[in-house]
């Protein structure tokens, strides 16, 4: 039978396991080292995001994306995108609606219908710059 402990408890029977049974304390030293790989983990994945964002140069992807759609830099494309492609494209997930890249002003829209449908709003606009700087 499985014991589930909080991690709180765990550190506090890993800290002084006096009075608690072999059983428990071995459970609670395996649930505070299998936190501290999860924290380690997360650590590692949250650089390696930092340092390919870094790295990476949206509005210029943006440019290019525009370029093979439309012809031109300056140009505008409107549709959809799985999450998945906002994300390589874009850099994060701006929601499921039509998705609108304006060279011209450089900006990313996200248009939802709205009114059941009669008409449309851009709910999320962003702009190159935003983007590329990492500042959401």
């Amino acid at each position: 039978m499985a014991l589930l402990i909080t991690l709180g408890t765990a550190e506090q029977i890993v800290a002084n396991p006096t009075g608690y049974k072999a059983h428990i304390v071995a459970q609670a030293r395996e649930t505070v080292a299998h936190w501290k790989r999860i924290r380690a983990k997360q650590a590692r994945l949250k650089a390696d995001a930092q340092k390919a964002a870094a790295t990476r140069d949206v509005a210029a992807d943006l440019a290019l994306f525009l370029l093979e759609k439309t012809g031109t830099v300056l140009g505008t494309w409107e549709g959809r995108m799985t999450a998945t492609e906002q994300r390589a494209l874009i850099g994060r997930y701006l929601g499921k609606g039509v998705i609108v890249i304006n060279g011209d002003d450089e900006t990313v829209r996200m248009r939802v219908k709205v009114c059941f449908g009669l008409d449309t709003d851009d709910v999320a606009i962003t702009s190159f710059r935003t983007l590329c700087c990492g500042t959401l």
